[in-house]
C-alpha cells in the first residue's frame, strides 16, 4: 500500500509563501498592527456608536418581565405598573417609560458618569431601523488614513531632498487631502455610517431645561433619530458647559438637517445672534478626527449661522 502523507500547515505555508502577501504588504500590515491602539476604539468610540445603543435597547427588551401580580405589589401609580423599574436601563428610557418619568429618574445636572456612563440617551424607532457597519467603516477608514500618512511622508521626504519650500509641499499635499476626504465619505456611504449631529454646549444652569425640551421632542418624533447629553465627570464638571447632541439620519439630507435646526430654534434652544452651534458627521467621530487634524479635514460640516442666514 502506498504510504499516506500528512501535511502540516507549516509544510504548506512557509515564511517565504505568497499566502502572507508580498514583503511590502507584510511590512505594512505589521506596522499597522504595531501602532493600532484598541483602547481608543473601546473607550472613546464603541460606547457611543448607534449600534451599541441599539444593542442595549434590545437587551432590555429581552429581559423577562414580571408577572402582573408582582407588578401590582410594587406599583405606586398606573405608570409604575407599565414600567418594570428593575429592568430600566440606567441612562436611557425603558420600554413604556414616559419622557416625564425618564427625565425625573435621570437628570443631567445630578447624574454622574461613574453611575450610568458618559452619556444619557433618548431615541426614536428610526434608530432601530438604521443599520450601519461601523466595524467595516472604521477598518477601511483607518486604512485610508494610514495610506494618506504614507503618501504625505514620501512627499515630505522628496521635498526635503530637493530643499523645497513649505508652500511647494502644501500644493502637493492638498490634492491628497481632498481625495482622502472624498474617499472617507465614500466608505461611510458604502457602510451606511451616514448619521450626523447638531452639537450644543449648554451651561450648568440650563442643562436640565434644555435636555427636557430635546428629550421630549425626540421621543415624540419631532426632532432627530437620537439625542444625548454628557453626564457629570469629575469634581469640577458642575461649573462647565456640557455637550448635547441631536442626531439626524443622513448628513447628506440637508433638508432634514435644516428641519432639525429649525425645530431647535422653535424650541428656543438656538437663538439668532447668539453663540452658533455646529453640525458634525459621525464618520469623522468614528475615526477620532478632531479640529487641527493632519488630514486637512474640516470637522464641522455646517453652522447654525450659515443655515439660518440662508448661506446653505
Amino acid at each position: 500500500m502506498p504510504k499516506s502523507m500528512t501535511l502540516s500547515p507549516e509544510d504548506i505555508f512557509s515564511d517565504e509563501s505568497s499566502f502572507y502577501g508580498s514583503e511590502e504588504e507584510t511590512t505594512q500590515m505589521e506596522r499597522v498592527a504595531a501602532t493600532y491602539n484598541p483602547e481608543t476604539y473601546w473607550i472613546r468610540i464603541h460606547p457611543h456608536l448607534l449600534t451599541t445603543i441599539q444593542a442595549r435597547n434590545q437587551e432590555v427588551n429581552r429581559q423577562p418581565s414580571r408577572s402582573a401580580e408582582e407588578k401590582n405589589k410594587m406599583a405606586y401609580s398606573p405608570m409604575d405598573i407599565d414600567t418594570d423599574t428593575s429592568y430600566l436601563p440606567r441612562n436611557e428610557p425603558g420600554p413604556n417609560e414616559s419622557s416625564t418619568d425618564f427625565l425625573k429618574r435621570v437628570t443631567p445636572s445630578t447624574t454622574r458618569e461613574e453611575d450610568v456612563g458618559p452619556w444619557i440617551y433618548v431615541h426614536t424607532d428610526q434608530l432601530a431601523r438604521h443599520k450601519e457597519d461601523q466595524a467595516a467603516f472604521i477598518t477601511k477608514g483607518l486604512e485610508a488614513l494610514d495610506e494618506f500618512v504614507d503618501q504625505e511622508r514620501k512627499l515630505r521626504e522628496e521635498n526635503d531632498q530637493k530643499k523645497g519650500s513649505a508652500i511647494a509641499l502644501s500644493r502637493k499635499v492638498k490634492p491628497l487631502q481632498r481625495e482622502l476626504e472624498r474617499h472617507v465619505f465614500e466608505i461611510a456611504r458604502e457602510t451606511n455610517c451616514i448619521t450626523g449631529k447638531w452639537m450644543m454646549f449648554i451651561t450648568p444652569d440650563q442643562i436640565d431645561s434644555y435636555w427636557q425640551a430635546v428629550a421630549d421632542a425626540t421621543m415624540k418624533g419631532l426632532l432627530g433619530i437620537c439625542a444625548k447629553v454628557a453626564t457629570l465627570s469629575g469634581s469640577d464638571e458642575r461649573n462647565k458647559a456640557r455637550l448635547m447632541a441631536v442626531y439626524t439620519r443622513d448628513y447628506d439630507d440637508i433638508a432634514d438637517v435644516k428641519r432639525v435646526l429649525r425645530k431647535l430654534v422653535e424650541l428656543k434652544l438656538v437663538k439668532r445672534g447668539e453663540r452658533p452651534i455646529y453640525y458634525k458627521r459621525d464618520a469623522l467621530t468614528y475615526l477620532n478626527i478632531k479640529s487641527g487634524n493632519r488630514y486637512g479635514m474640516k470637522v464641522t460640516a455646517l453652522s447654525s449661522v450659515d443655515v439660518l442666514g440662508g448661506k446653505v
